[in-house]
């Protein structure tokens, strides 16, 4: 601390400064641990990105022809369809297909 700070007014600034810390210390202990954030699609994602994150979460896949199928657990079915790679999809269809994993999550 600078010398010109009176001995009294540096030991409350001290003072201070570890009850700040000791604050610190007890939110960051008693803080709640976050919860795990979903993956999420990213917007304009293409068919090998859309395949790698849905059976990344556990879903079965099944080809055929220019579609791919997701099956849940409960028998439910999602299409995907897949016309090449160098074209993303809607957000729109994104969107659908995260809504569909996670209501049918295995």
């Amino acid at each position: 601390m600078p010398d010109n700070i009176p001995l009294e007014s540096q030991e409350l600034i001290r003072q201070f400064k570890e009850e700040e810390a000791r604050k610190a210390a007890l939110r960051k202990a008693t803080k709640p641990p976050k919860e795990k954030e979903a993956k999420k699609l990213p917007r304009g994602a293409k068919s090998e990105e859309v395949i790698h994150f849905v059976s990344s979460l556990g879903f079965k896949i099944q080809t055929g022809g220019n579609h791919s199928y997701f099956l849940a657990a409960n028998g439910e079915k999602c299409t995907i369809p897949f016309h090449g790679s160098q074209h993303g999809y809607a957000n729109g269809t994104l969107r659908s297909i995260e809504k569909f994993c996670l209501r049918n999550k295995p």
